[in-house]
C-alpha cells in the first residue's frame, strides 16, 4: 500500500511503499519548484535534470527532465513481488485536487492458486458444476440467420462457458464435460448436421441428444455423422418421425463403419444393430422406457389409462394406444434392418 503525505519547500511528494513480506521501502523525494511562467523561458543557468537517491537498494534513482514548459518526472520501482499503480485523484478533503499513485502489492508467485495444479477427478466435479444443467434440463440449439449456433435455456441457469477460454486444457476438459453433460435438442436434421460439424472432434463426447423433426433431406449425412460417436448413448427422436423411420434410411450408419456381411462377422454386425436399436430406446420397450410416459396420447384409451383426447400417459406399462403402437414399429424396424444387413438371430 503507498501513502502520501505533504513534504517540506521544493519537494513534491514524500512517498512509502510497503511489499507484501510488510518490509517498508522509502523512495525517492524529487524536488519541486513552481508552475513555470509559460510566457519565460529556463534560465540558462538552471539544471537540465535534477536526481535523488534513496537510501535502500531497492530504489537508487529517480529523475526529474524539465524540457521548455513542460516538466515530466519519473519513479522507478522496484520489489521483490508485483504490484500494480493505480492513479487517484482527491475528490474532497484536505488534500482536494491532488493526484496520487497507488501501489498495490500482488501475491507472490507461490501464493498463486493454479487450477490445473488440482487432481483430474476434483477438476472435472468443478467443472461440472459450471457446465452440466443436470438430467432435467436440455441444452437447446437455434440457427440465427448468419448460421451461427447459439445456445438457450428454458427455465434454468444458462451454462458458464466463460471457463474454456482460459486455455487449451481447460477448454478441453470443460468442454467434454459439456457435450457428455448436458442433452442437447437439435431441432430438425440441417440443425443437428450443422451442430455436429461445428464441434467437429469434440462431438465424440456426446451422450444424449434430441432431434424433434427428422427430415428425409439430410437423413444420410446424419447417419454418417452419428456413426462416428462412440459414446452416444441416447438418441430421442419424435415418436412420429420413429414410426415413419425405414431401414433404408439408416443404411449408412452400418456401411460407413464397414458394417456389410463381406466386410465384418456377423455377430459384429448384429452388436452394432443392437446398439444402434438400443440408441432409439428400441432394444426392450417398456414401462421404464425413457422414463415415464412422454407421449400425448391421441386417442382414448380402452383401459381407462388415459382421462381423454391427447391426454398425457404416465407409467402405462406399454398398454396404451400409443405405446402399443410403437412396440410395433421397432419390432418391423428390427426385422427389416436384420433383411437389409442379411443377418439371423
Amino acid at each position: 500500500m503507498a501513502s502520501f503525505s505533504r513534504a517540506r519547500p521544493g519537494v513534491r511528494w514524500v512517498t512509502s511503499y510497503s511489499t507484501s513480506d510488510s518490509r517498508p521501502v522509502r523512495l525517492a523525494m524529487i524536488p519541486h519548484s513552481s508552475t513555470p511562467d509559460r510566457s519565460s523561458k529556463p534560465s540558462a543557468a538552471a539544471p537540465k535534470f535534477h536526481t535523488a537517491t534513496s537510501t535502500t537498494a531497492i530504489t537508487n534513482a529517480t529523475f526529474a527532465y524539465q524540457f521548455g514548459q513542460v516538466n515530466a518526472q519519473s519513479i522507478t520501482i522496484a520489489s521483490q513481488n508485483r504490484f500494480d499503480v493505480t492513479p487517484f485523484t482527491f475528490r474532497s478533503g484536505p488534500m482536494q485536487g491532488q493526484f496520487a499513485l497507488v501501489f498495490t502489492a500482488q501475491p507472490a508467485d507461490h501464493e498463486i492458486f493454479r487450477f490445473l495444479d488440482l487432481p483430474a477427478e476434483i477438476r472435472a466435479m468443478i467443472l461440472e458444476k459450471l457446465v452440466v444443467h443436470g438430467p432435467e434440463a436440455k441444452v437447446i440449439l437455434r440457427l440465427s440467420n448468419n448460421r451461427d449456433c447459439k445456445f438457450r435455456s428454458r427455465t434454468f441457469e444458462a451454462a458458464s462457458l466463460s471457463i474454456m477460454g482460459v486455455c487449451k486444457q481447460i477448454r478441453q476438459e470443460a468442454l467434454a464435460m459439456f457435450l457428455g453433460g448436458n442433452t442437447f435438442r437439435l431441432g430438425q436434421t440441417s440443425t443437428a448436421l450443422h451442430f455436429l460439424e461445428l464441434y467437429g472432434d469434440s462431438t465424440q463426447y456426446l451422450r444424449t441428444i434430441e432431434i424433434h423433426n427428422l427430415l428425409k433431406t439430410g437423413t444420410n449425412q446424419l447417419m454418417r455423422a452419428l456413426a462416428k460417436l462412440p459414446n452416444l448413448q441416447t438418441v430421442r427422436l419424435n415418436p412420429w418421425d420413429l414410426i415413419k423411420l425405414k431401414a433404408e434410411r439408416c443404411r449408412l450408419y452400418f456401411t460407413e463403419q464397414g458394417l456389410t456381411r463381406k466386410a465384418a462377422s456377423p455377430d459384429a454386425i448384429r452388436a452394432a444393430l443392437d446398439r444402434f436399436l438400443g440408441l432409439l430406446g428400441a432394444m426392450q420397450p417398456s414401462g421404464a422406457w425413457r422414463g415415464s410416459c412422454a407421449f400425448s396420447c391421441a386417442y382414448d384409451d380402452v383401459n381407462g389409462l388415459n382421462a381423454g383426447d391427447k391426454s398425457q400417459c404416465d407409467a402405462c406399462q406399454m398398454q396404451c394406444v400409443c405405446h402399443a403402437g410403437m412396440v410395433t414399429t421397432y419390432a418391423e424396424l428390427r426385422r427389416d434392418l436384420k433383411d437389409m444387413l442379411n443377418i439371423e438371430d
